[in-house]
């Protein structure tokens, strides 16, 4: 996919251009009127396939980052040995009364 991405504006743009031409050939537009035509849909077209590229690609950045989020929370990443409490966060919200009536 991120090689069609990177080709998105070179696309869009040609294919924009081709059209552009094509109609301007059978409505017998001058050649001049026919190029001005052709490069302003190119130009366009490609601009309009730059900001999709931007979008797809940091689209795609976000969801790596999601995904390597997610793999970085599994059971395989905590160290061996270390106690459940610790594991799941909760030494942090015990308070001091708590543990005075779970040692006695």
């Amino acid at each position: 996919m991120k090689s069609f991405v990177y080709q998105l504006p070179t696309v869009m743009g040609t294919i924009a251009a081709m059209l552009v031409t094509l109609m301007s050939v059978v409505n017998e537009t001058s050649p001049g009127t026919c190029l001005v035509k052709t490069v302003a849909a190119f130009t366009v077209f490609a601009g309009f396939g730059m900001i999709l590229r931007y979008v797809f690609l940091s689209l795609d950045e976000e969801r790596e980052r999601n995904t390597n989020h997610q793999s970085d929370s599994t059971f395989s990443s905590i160290p061996p040995g270390t106690p459940v409490s610790e594991a799941l966060g909760e030494d942090e919200n015990r308070s001091p009364e708590a543990e005075e009536s779970t040692a006695a």
